[in-house]
């Protein structure tokens, strides 16, 4: 799925509100999301998150690479991810699966260092 304007392919949608049915994908990747002010973002992971969850899987890990400038890369608190029913399983580099990825600022433009990529991995409990 991607919002952006330019997709050639799968489906767009917006990542507060996904047209799929409940625990019905294994996994989900956000590359370096944004929600934008305007458009009711808090610049906070659980913008997103809550609906996340509710399509993936129990088992199921949703997938999450920024850069350090993006606040919806930052883990929000033990007590919200528990409310989720969210376990860390990683945080660190870039995931090499996703090494040869593009990945853009809101401006549209390419980041070009990817020592500045990393990849939080949540799994869904329950």
């Amino acid at each position: 799925m991607d919002i952006s304007a330019g997709i050639q392919s799968g489906v767009r949608a917006d990542a507060r509100n996904l047209p799929l049915k409940d625990n019905s994908v294994g996994e989900i990747v956000a590359s370096n999301p944004f929600i934008p002010k305007s458009e009711g973002g808090t610049f906070s992971m659980m913008d997103y998150l809550p609906e996340a969850t509710r399509v993936v899987q129990p088992g199921g890990r949703i997938f999450i690479n920024s850069n350090a400038a993006n606040p919806y890369g930052k883990l929000p608190s033990v007590a919200d991810l528990q409310s989720l029913g969210l376990r860390v399983v990683q945080e660190g580099a870039l995931d090499a699966r996703f090494e040869g990825q593009t990945f853009l600022r809101t401006d549209g433009s390419v980041i070009t260092n990817l020592d500045s990529m990393k990849t939080i991995v949540l799994e869904k409990m329950k």
